[in-house]
Formats: structure tokens, C-alpha cells, sequence
């Protein structure tokens, strides 16, 4: 009996003292698991605005945004300009019947008409947003006369700036106004090397409305452009 006691003893010691000497243990969990699943592309970082898909299903950037904006007038202002083409005075009295040129600049070395732009400005060309020419003839012929100018230097759509006008027998004074809008104009003179020069060129011929007539010394024709 001693000896079951001695021995329950030693065994309760033993139980007391592993059960004191037994560590505790923490566990920290640090665990990532997907809680969700998707897609995100481009679109969704910088909105739709700014991306245009094509047929391929890619994706092109389409930003506009003003770079840079300067009125044209706080540049460069091309004057008016008052343009006297030579006077053509007959030396002597002559017939002259329809059809028949009586003075053009065609032969002329000089065809060119130069501007005087302020500020230094050298153009070599220019687009027309909106601009007209301004045309006074006066007439001593006591018939109708046609008048042909071109400005060589001014086109659009591929054709030259022209017009084909008939002005009245023994007018003072008859104006007309013709629009230059949309018109590219090239300021490189006759042999393209210049600045600020234009080429013009014009004819003037009895109309064939008229009829036959003589011009007399002294008579003629005086045209002012602007």
C-alpha cells in the first residue's frame, strides 16, 4: 500500500511539473487569398474619351488639346495696298475694232508688285481667310473694253486668280469688288526667290459687244487696284 501511495505520488509530481514547464503558443496568420476576379485595361485607367477602337479591337489614343493659339493680326498685318497700273495714253489716234488688244503687260520684265509689311515680317506665303480686291477703272474709249487680270501668285483649288471684266465706253469712274477668300497666295515673286512679291499680269482689249472706233491722241485708260 505504501508503495501505491509512493508511486501515485511520484506520478502526480511528474504530471505537475510537465504541465508547468509546457511553453504557450501564438499563432500569427498572415494569409492573402483572391476574394474577387476580373479584367482591367487601359480605359479603365484614363476614360473612354481619349480611346478609339478599330475593327482589330485596338485601342488608338485620340487627345486634341490646344497647343499653341495666335491670331494671325498680332503677327503679321498685310496693309492695303493702292496699286496705279501704268496709264495707257494713245500717241496718236488710231481705229480700233472689237477683238483687238490695245495694251497688255504680258511682254513686261516687270510683273511683280511688292508690300511693304511692318515689322521686318518676310512672307513666302499666305492663305486668304477673307480679303477682297478692289477694282477703279476709267475709261477715254468711247466703247467697251475688256479688261483680263490675273494675279499669277494666287490660286485656288489649282486655278489661278482671274477676272474677265467688261467696263462701259467713256466711264469716269467704275468700280469693282472681288473676293479673294480661300485664295493661297505665294509671295516668291516671278523666279521664286523673293518676299512679300506678288505677279500680276493684265490686258486690256476693245470688247467685242463694241463697235469700230478710233481712239484719239491724248485718250486712254487708268486702272487703280486696292
Amino acid at each position: 500500500m505504501r508503495i501505491l501511495k509512493n508511486l501515485f505520488i511520484g506520478l502526480l509530481f511528474i504530471t505537475v511539473f510537465s504541465t508547468s514547464c509546457k511553453k504557450s503558443t501564438n499563432w500569427d496568420v498572415d494569409a492573402s487569398f483572391p476574394i474577387a476576379h476580373s479584367y482591367l485595361n487601359i480605359n479603365n485607367f484614363f476614360g473612354d474619351s481619349l480611346f478609339v477602337a478599330d475593327t482589330n479591337n485596338l485601342l488608338h489614343f485620340a487627345l486634341t488639346t490646344e497647343i499653341i493659339n495666335y491670331t494671325i493680326d498680332s503677327l503679321v498685318k498685310l496693309p492695303d495696298t493702292t496699286i496705279a497700273l501704268p496709264t495707257y495714253t494713245a500717241s496718236t489716234s488710231y481705229s480700233i475694232y472689237p477683238g483687238n488688244q490695245i495694251y497688255t503687260n504680258n511682254t513686261s520684265s516687270n510683273k511683280e508688285i511688292t508690300f511693304d509689311i511692318a515689322n521686318g515680317v518676310q512672307l513666302n506665303k499666305a492663305i486668304v481667310k477673307k480679303g477682297a480686291l478692289k477694282i477703279e477703272f476709267s475709261s477715254e474709249y468711247d466703247q467697251p473694253v475688256n479688261f483680263k487680270y490675273t494675279i499669277n501668285s494666287a490660286t485656288l483649288w489649282g486655278n489661278m486668280f482671274q477676272i474677265n471684266q467688261v467696263v462701259p465706253g467713256n466711264a469716269n469712274l467704275f468700280v469693282k469688288y472681288y473676293t479673294l477668300d480661300g485664295y493661297t497666295l505665294d509671295f516668291t515673286g516671278q523666279n521664286f526667290n523673293k518676299i512679300n512679291t506678288l505677279v500680276q499680269t493684265y490686258t486690256i482689249s476693245a470688247d467685242v459687244s463694241g463697235q469700230p472706233s478710233q481712239i484719239n491722241v491724248g485718250k486712254g485708260f487708268s486702272i487703280k487696284m486696292s
